[in-house]
């Protein structure tokens, strides 16, 4: 009787040394498993990966490049707008200011603006200049592909007032039509109260 009980005891210690075994084994499987993938995350990325983001990044640029290099020439143009109009109101400013008369003197190539203390609309050695925009190579008053289309306004002087003239104690009024190498088109005009403001003429 104790034979046979002590047989069935080392039978059940087999089975569950078997049991643990087994448990054990798939419980390394299951460590490797994760490792392994771990590992391979850690890798970096495959070549399709790789091959993937390259033809994406591709296209990307290939829709990207064509638009920035559109969009660059009117961006110059709205700047040079920008700058013009901001010195005719410090031309402005600076004829309140200091009440003398502040002329700005257009060109082909760019402007000056200067205090016209003999009031004779030309820039003298003895008379203050307040800013120089000379124009280059690259385009007009600095801007690269900028240029002048037309000016009704080779020279304007605005009074103590802040209205602007032509010299002889008219009021005036005009624009400066800038144009980049897109034909797009910029106006800074400026109105009998010297208020400036910027003017696309293709969308009024």
């Amino acid at each position: 009787m104790f034979a046979r009980a002590s047989g069935g005891f080392s039978k059940i210690l087999k089975a569950y040394a078997l049991l643990s075994l087994i448990a054990l084994e798939k419980e390394m499987c299951f460590s490797m498993r994760t490792n392994m993938r771990i590992l391979r995350n850690a890798c970096g990325f495959t070549l399709i990966e790789l091959m993937v983001t390259i033809g994406v990044l591709a296209i990307l640029a290939g829709i990207a490049v064509p638009n920035f290099l559109g969009w660059l020439p009117k961006a110059r143009l709205k700047s040079a707008a920008r700058e013009l109009y901001s010195d005719i109101q410090l031309a402005k400013i600076s004829a309140i200011e200091s009440g003398v008369r502040c002329a700005i003197s257009f060109n082909p190539t760019g402007y000056v603006l200067f205090l016209d203390e003999n009031n004779n609309l030309a820039l003298e050695d003895s008379e203050t200049v307040i800013k120089e925009k000379p124009g280059n190579d690259a385009g007009w008053a600095g801007h690269k592909g900028v240029s002048v289309s037309d000016s009704d306004l080779p020279v304007i002087t605005f009074m103590a007032n802040g209205i602007p003239t032509d010299g002889a104690g008219g009021f005036v009024s005009g624009d400066v039509k800038l144009v980049d190498t897109e034909n797009n088109k910029r106006n800074v005009e400026i109105f009998v109260t010297g208020t400036p403001k910027i003017i696309d003429p293709d969308n009024p």
